[in-house]
């Protein structure tokens, strides 16, 4: 949990940047990132979430 708290307070400081540049995220697998993600878009007003992971074909 700690380790998500320091991540989370790390993209309230980028927030708080002037002219910020976008973010992306990235890290292994099953980690929180999409998590961590979601939970940080209730900071903004509006949002867009993009999801670039590559789905083998089926």
């Amino acid at each position: 949990m700690n380790f998500k708290l320091k991540a989370y307070r790390r993209l309230l400081q980028w927030k708080g940047k002037p002219g910020r540049k976008p973010l992306i995220i990235r890290g292994g697998r099953q980690v929180g990132k999409s998590t961590l993600v979601e939970q940080f878009a209730g900071e903004f007003r509006h949002y867009i979430l993009l999801n670039m992971e590559k789905h083998a074909p089926t």
